[in-house]
């Protein structure tokens, strides 16, 4: 593999990496301050009903 192939992998995991730690932060801040009922994980993504709809 050749370096540049492989700092563009590096960036793009990077990336992935850093959306997935952010969103999961504010999903966990949500569900802590209780803004939703439940997650319902499903086959096409995910389902977050909110408490006060």
């Amino acid at each position: 593999m050749s370096k540049r192939t492989r700092q563009y992998l590096g960036l793009i995991v990077a990336i992935i990496s850093y959306y997935m730690i952010h969103e999961g932060a504010h999903l966990v801040y949500a569900m802590t301050i209780g803004v939703y009922k439940r997650i319902n994980m499903i086959g096409l993504g995910v389902i977050i009903p909110k408490k006060w709809e």
